[in-house]
């Protein structure tokens, strides 16, 4: 079933990934900002650290001064309580701002699946969609984070460069000087890393997608011994996607061993002078102490850098597939000018094809073609274009919503969502409703409640895997039934029921939706039979109508047509 799905979901500029990745960012600036500042008070008040201990050391080997060893001793330790609690808060808020961007595009991306309507079928597949909201939402999260950790290895690099060359002006250039080219050479593997990192994207796209439709199939495939084939298939997939991964971890693990050796030959230079410094008496013991320190911590806000550009990259990756799938735009647009039609029941009328559905009436179309079985329902709902009219209304001037609540097409291969048979029947619309029971019972599902102790509790798996190929159609249609729309559009509703049940609908049908325009796009004899007004399309066009007595008698193509489905309806298990 086709239902649509406003997206209420604000809307970012969609110019390019950056300026999504911005808004992004933008929406939740707050917590960046605390981050930033909890991660710059926890670095930052870490880098004094070692400044506090080469005091301590100096006042120590001066001797008869234990009470400013003391004092330093004391600074540190509140030094580094400070820089405990930030960073443990730091932590708390970087797990709130991964979730909340992971989540923010999640909602973007979902939202916008969801308002594409029937577009998403023929522009996205199931994988792509899965790992846009789920492995990319993840990669933008920790892309922000990596922001703020960045703030805070800045600071902490910049209290160091200050603190070494008041010291001593040599050490403080190698820092000054060895950061950025350590970052610029970090930063050189990030275009490459981008490239192959959108090539491992779209092969874990497509394996997740070949394993989707396995998902999907797998009764069917069981049953015809498939499974051979598409594991071969999905082996082919795994296969690129494992080749595409190790080639880019490649390039990743040579960034990584860039990340150890450039930050550490940064700290075996600072060390080496400040040795040297220490043994030509230019600096005390306590100050060859402190450098010591800086030494050791320069290598956490140097990966920290180095880390950052990493996430960035991988973030910016996902932002431009983000964008991709957020610039796809509905193979229907919405009217420039939107027009509605009467309230009410109205009439339908496909002007190309010479077919009129008379208002609150229940209408038989039979297509001998199997082209123009798949066009007419996809015409007369508003998902192919045509010169098709709702109350003497274009369906291409109608809101999307609005032609959606008035007109509703039940796909003969309609589709169920996991839940609770109560939750199934009961989609949230705003309107007129048939009652659940009812619909069930016209159905012909009514056993779907009564058989099985759980009743209305009963649950149902995605897709209706639980359930038969006729307890889904039947499910399916008691569905339609409840939504109860102006037009109802059923195509093929009893093609995997037994004759018995078939009859069952047939009979109940036309008095549940009686005074409501119905149309059905069927070859069963059995539902013909209840229809007040049949149309025979062929080549599309219209070619022949009235009702199924007559047009038995006179019309020797439909005569035809009915028998093989006649014959076909005799052999339905």
């Amino acid at each position: 079933m086709r239902r649509p799905d406003d997206n209420a979901v604000e809307r970012p500029d969609l110019r390019s990934a950056a300026v999504l990745f911005r808004w992004i960012a933008k929406r939740q600036w707050r917590l960046l900002v605390y981050g930033c500042t909890l991660a710059v008070v926890a670095m930052g008040t870490r880098s004094l650290i070692p400044a506090g201990v080469g005091r301590a050391v100096d006042a120590l080997v001066a001797g008869g001064t234990d009470g400013v060893f003391a004092r330093w001793v004391g600074a540190v330790g509140a030094v580094g309580v400070l820089s405990t609690v930030a960073s443990v808060w730091a932590h708390r808020v970087s797990v709130s701002i991964r979730l909340a961007a992971g989540f923010r595009v999640q909602r973007l991306t979902v939202g916008h699946v969801a308002g594409l309507g029937d577009t998403v079928r023929r522009r996205l597949v199931a994988g792509e969609v899965v790992a846009l909201s789920g492995i990319e939402s993840a990669n933008v999260g920790f892309a922000l984070v990596a922001a703020a950790n960045l703030a805070g290895a800045v600071a902490s690099v910049v209290v160091i460069a200050v603190l070494l060359l008041a010291a001593s002006p040599a050490l403080g250039a190698v820092v000054v000087l060895g950061v950025p080219v350590t970052l610029a050479a970090v930063g050189a593997f990030a275009a490459p890393l981008q490239r192959r990192q959108r090539r491992v994207g779209d092969a874990l796209a497509g394996a997740a997608s070949v394993a989707a439709d396995v998902a999907a199939g797998l009764r069917v495939l069981r049953g015809i011994g498939g499974e051979q084939n598409v594991l071969a298939r999905y082996h082919r997939a795994s296969q690129q996607v494992r080749h595409t991964a190790v080639v880019t971890a490649r390039t990743q693990a040579t960034m990584y061993a860039a990340q150890v050796l450039l930050p550490g030959l940064v700290l075996v230079t600072v060390t080496w002078l400040g040795a040297r410094a220490a043994a030509a008496g230019r600096i005390s013991a306590g100050e060859l102490a402190a450098f010591y320190g800086y030494a050791a911590f320069l290598f956490l806000p140097l990966s920290a850098a180095s880390d950052a550009v990493v996430a960035l990259t991988r973030g910016l990756v996902s932002a431009r597939r983000v964008h991709a799938l957020l610039t796809i735009g509905r193979d229907r647009p919405e009217p420039a000018r939107p027009l509605s039609p009467p309230d009410g029941d109205v009439g339908l009328v496909d002007h190309d094809y010479g077919v009129t559905v008379r208002p609150g009436t229940l209408t038989a179309i039979v297509c001998l073609d199997p082209g123009d079985a798949v066009a007419v329902p996809a015409r007369l709902a508003g998902y192919a274009a045509g010169d098709v009219r709702l109350g003497g209304v274009p369906l291409d001037r109608l809101p999307l919503a609005e032609l959606r609540r008035r007109v509703l097409l039940v796909d003969a291969d309609a589709v169920l969502f996991a839940g609770t048979l109560a939750e199934t029947l009961d989609p949230p619309r705003a309107g007129r409703g048939v009652p659940p029971e009812l619909a069930l019972a016209t159905a012909a599902a009514d056993d779907l409640l009564s058989g099985d102790p759980a009743g209305w509790s009963r649950p149902v798996t995605e897709q209706g895997r639980s359930l038969s190929a006729g307890q889904r159609q039947r499910l399916a249609l008691a569905r339609a039934l409840v939504a109860d729309p102006d037009v109802l559009l059923l195509d093929e509703p009893t093609s995997a029921l037994d004759a018995h049940t078939e009859a069952r609908v047939a009979e109940s049908l036309p008095g549940t939706r009686a005074g409501r325009t119905t149309v059905l796009l069927t070859a069963s004899p059995l539902l013909l039979a209840r229809a007040e007004h049949v149309v025979l399309v062929e080549g599309g066009r219209a070619v022949a109508e009235g009702n199924h007595p007559s047009l038995l008698a006179d019309d020797e193509r439909y005569r035809e047509h009915v028998g093989r489905g006649a014959a076909e309806t005799a052999v339905r298990p």
